[in-house]
């Protein structure tokens, strides 16, 4: 799996790259509309390896500080279990950070975030950190598409790429859907945003 992630993500930081250095020479687009002051809510399932899947129920908040960065917030009630179902398990997850995003051209946004996560379950904690870059796209007036790769270091250290769809159900409301493959563990989830 962790060939899979590395392979996935190198076409990633190429394109990152390319489209960084087009955005110096080009780019004259200063804002492209995208909210970054949201509060979201969500369910999220864990497929990690070795017999171990976690649901999760989340809450997450977003607050523009200004035109290029934003304060992030996220609150997780982890439910899991481990040998295949025989055994279970309880928590929580809080993360904390900032992001930064920018135009690199007309309806898309390089996005990079950096966030400290504390884990408490039944049996254990642990304090790490996970930082992401990618690119978010206003594929039409109604669809956003997002992608990127990620790396997270907090019980172990996991690299992967990450997608996500938002549909803008109405001005202030989106729903969506994200994926994130990584070395061990495979994540999908559901929300609800409400824009301010």
């Amino acid at each position: 799996m962790k060939r899979i992630g590395l392979i996935a993500g190198l076409p990633l930081a190429v394109l990152a790259s390319n489209v960084v250095a087009a955005e110096t020479r080009t780019s004259a687009v200063r804002d492209n509309g995208f909210s970054y002051t949201y509060v979201q809510g969500g369910y999220e399932s864990q497929d990690w390896d070795g017999g171990v899947d976690v649901n999760a129920l989340d809450g997450k908040l977003s607050y523009a500080l200004d035109e290029h960065l934003f304060v992030r917030a996220g609150l997780q009630f982890l439910d899991g279990d481990y040998n295949r179902g025989r055994g279970d398990f309880d928590g929580w997850a809080m993360s904390g950070g900032l992001g930064f995003h920018t135009p690199l051209q007309q309806r898309l946004d390089l996005v990079v975030t950096g966030d400290i996560i504390h884990i408490d379950y039944d049996f254990d904690d642990d304090t790490g950190f996970a930082i992401a870059g990618g690119v978010r796209h206003a594929t039409t007036d109604k669809v956003e598409l997002a992608g990127g790769a990620f790396l997270q270091d907090v019980r172990d250290s996991e690299f992967g790429v990450y997608g996500n769809a938002l549909y803008h159900a109405t001005p202030a409301v989106d729903v969506g859907a994200e994926l994130r493959l990584g070395d061990d563990a495979t994540v999908f989830g559901l929300f609800g945003r409400y824009n301010f």
